[in-house]
């Protein structure tokens, strides 16, 4: 790159990997800071699995569960698909420079003009594997923990949709009998489910920011 080696998208595609790599990097660190607040939510997500067992009840955490699977495939799929089209891309391959057959070697997410001919065998493979593993691991972090957010996220709103189901056919579940405690109870889950929603608001709070500030910086250097 100091050089001027390499095409205007392969620099543009290193810097969107370096960007990517510290943008992963921040948001463990973040979520770490906030580990506390996470583990309560996931707590209580595995106990709502646990301990609900009304049918509609389910059928609306199933519903949610499946557009979960649904966003899991849809994000993650592109990912791999796109680190397999860079990984073939730059299989060794030879070419016709001058009347002369060259052995091309590069390695993924790098120019053609790092050409890695004269690094012996093992040296390159185990360079190309590692950088294939690397752009892997960079994917899945990267997507991983916004599909983290969403999971989470959506298993809220199916709690909030149940709680208002309940509040909506109170009379009708209690046989037109109105029954305070009964009443105050689902007025106290609607309230929990609003300080969760709370509580996951401030654990991604400075996660989204530091993102969205690392987006625009990688946005300015390539335009």
């Amino acid at each position: 790159m100091l050089d001027h080696c390499g095409t205007s998208y392969e620099m543009a595609t290193l810097f969107g990997m370096i960007f990517g790599v510290i943008s992963g990097i921040i948001k463990i660190i973040l979520l770490n800071l906030s580990r506390d607040s996470t583990s309560f939510i996931l707590k209580n997500i595995i106990d709502d699995w646990w301990i609900i067992k009304d049918k509609k009840s389910k059928f609306i955490m199933k519903k949610y569960a499946s557009l979960n699977r649904m966003l899991f495939y849809g994000l993650l799929t592109p990912f791999l698909m796109y680190t397999v089209k860079l990984t073939l891309e730059k299989i060794p391959h030879t070419v016709l420079i001058d009347n002369t057959t060259v052995l091309l070697r590069t390695i993924p997410i790098s120019s053609e003009c790092w050409n890695f001919s004269d690094t012996p065998t093992i040296i390159y493979i185990i360079r190309f594997v590692w950088r294939t593993f690397e752009f892997m691991i960079y994917n899945i972090v990267s997507c991983g923990i916004d599909l983290y957010f969403f999971v989470i996220a959506m298993h809220i709103c199916g709690q909030m949709e149940i709680s208002n189901m309940n509040i909506r056919d109170f009379m009708e579940i209690h046989n037109g009998v109105f029954k305070s405690e009964k009443f105050y109870a689902v007025i106290n889950r609607q309230k929990y489910l609003l300080d969760l929603m709370d509580l996951l608001r401030e654990s991604f709070n400075y996660v989204i920011l530091a993102v969205s500030l690392i987006a625009a910086v990688h946005l300015n250097v390539i335009v």
